[in-house]
């Protein structure tokens, strides 16, 4: 009884601290919204194209960021991508990665190299589960990476498999808390309980995904080192 009370307070501590999360996440770009709109509105920056452009631009970007985060998180909320069943074709793999790394280059500073052990190679996965993956990796690994992320993103083709592994030079965490990063709302304690954006449900997500794909994910990190993801992948029919 009192190991289940107790793992019950430590749940409800995890979802008050996501629902934390939530508000401060949302009211950031909110804000932002909040202060081009006004600038479009009453100071005139309507009036120039560019700087119009600018502004919508601002904001159309930070709508599509706040959706796909919400998508997210209801989607583990809800079991929406959890339960729906995989449907598995044929994907290359460069241009599966390489559509990661150019959102990511694109937006941000980070530095991300890939290794194609196999050079392009084709992999029967899910493609829209497998993007799911790879941006919640790469999206970790940059917010605990700065101010210069360096990312790896390598790919190893096998005859009755497939791996991939995602490395950053991040913070690393603490082996104590290692057993339970892939647990729906958890988040590795810092600081500052909002450093780091999130909802502590990515890890939790990108793992039930993992298995719906006949794959596993295991980690390596060491504070001050960095972390590894290490994905492995069976072929489709040989599970």
């Amino acid at each position: 009884m009192g190991r289940i009370i107790l793992r019950q307070a430590r749940l409800d501590n995890m979802k008050n601290e996501f629902i934390n999360n939530i508000s401060h996440e949302l009211r950031t770009p909110l804000s932002i919204l909040r202060t081009s709109n006004e600038a479009l509105l009453n100071f005139g920056a309507a009036e120039d194209a560019d700087t119009r452009n600018r502004y919508l631009g601002i904001n159309a970007g930070i709508i599509n960021e706040m959706d796909t985060s919400l998508e997210r998180m209801m989607g583990v909320m809800l079991n929406s991508d959890v339960n729906r069943k995989a449907t598995f074709r044929y994907v290359d793999t460069e241009k599966l990665v390489n559509s990661i790394v150019s959102r990511y280059t694109l937006d941000t500073s980070a530095n991300i190299a890939t290794d194609l052990e196999n050079g392009p190679a084709e992999i029967n996965t899910d493609p829209y589960m497998m993007t799911i993956i790879l941006n919640n990796l790469v999206d970790n690994a940059i917010k605990y990476s700065s101010p210069d992320p360096r990312i790896v993103i390598k790919t190893t083709v096998r005859r009755k498999g497939w791996e991939l592994i995602v490395k950053d030079n991040g913070r690393g965490i603490p082996a104590v808390h290692l057993p339970y990063i892939f647990d729906k709302f958890y988040r590795v304690p810092s600081g500052d309980l909002h450093e780091v954006k999130g909802y502590g449900i990515g890890l939790a997500y990108v793992d039930e995904l993992v298995k719906k794909l006949y794959g596993r994910i295991d980690v390596n990190s060491r504070p001050g080192y960095g972390t590894s993801f290490h994905l492995k992948f069976k072929n489709h029919g040989s599970h």
